[in-house]
Formats: C-alpha cells, sequence, structure tokens
C-alpha cells in the first residue's frame, strides 16, 4: 500500500498551468494602479478641504503616481525587448522555413 501511494506521488508532480499569461511584463497593471495614484493625487490637488481632513492621503498618492511612473517606464522596457524578441524569432523561424522548403536563405 504504501509502495503504491508513493509512485502515485511520484507521478503527480506540481506543474505550472498550461495557459499564456495575460500580462507577462505586467505594464498594464503599473500603468491601471499609476492612473489610480494620478486621479487621487489630482483629486486631492484639486480640493484643499479634503487634503486638509486627510493630511497624509495627498503625499501618498504624489508618491504612488511617482514611483509607478518609474515602475511603468521600467516594465515597458521589457516589454518592448519581449516584443522584439519574438519579433526576431518569428523572422527566424520563417527563414527557416524557406530554406527547408529549398528557397532562397535570408542571411
Amino acid at each position: 500500500m504504501a509502495a503504491n501511494l508513493m509512485s502515485m506521488a511520484e507521478k503527480r508532480q506540481l506543474m505550472q498551468a498550461p495557459v499564456r499569461a495575460l500580462d507577462p511584463d505586467g505594464f498594464g497593471i503599473v500603468t491601471l494602479l499609476t492612473g489610480v495614484f494620478l486621479v487621487c493625487a489630482v483629486a486631492l490637488f484639486c480640493w484643499p478641504r479634503a487634503a486638509a481632513e486627510l493630511p497624509l492621503a495627498f503625499w501618498i498618492s504624489l508618491t504612488g503616481t511617482v514611483g509607478g511612473a518609474a515602475g511603468a517606464l521600467w516594465t515597458y522596457q521589457g516589454h518592448r525587448r519581449r516584443k522584439a524578441a519574438a519579433k526576431a524569432g518569428a523572422a527566424e523561424m520563417g527563414a527557416q522555413g524557406e530554406r527547408a522548403e529549398g528557397g532562397p536563405s535570408v542571411e
């Protein structure tokens, strides 16, 4: 019985689900949350009475906006690199396909 349970445990290893990530770089969510911080900062700047009641809220929203902008720039660079790598990979696969069919080499 114990040997049977051990073989079942060996067969069932943890693995990642075979689905595509919605946002592999995180650019979309970082941009969205930066926008939320920006809206809060502008709202508190335009209504000083609300900012007087919540003195730290303006500075927190301003800090979130600046930090989010830096994060958006960082994730955008990763997004751009991933897109360029995918484009280069597709071009390489196309060139290999032409050579495999006997067509001209694209080098």
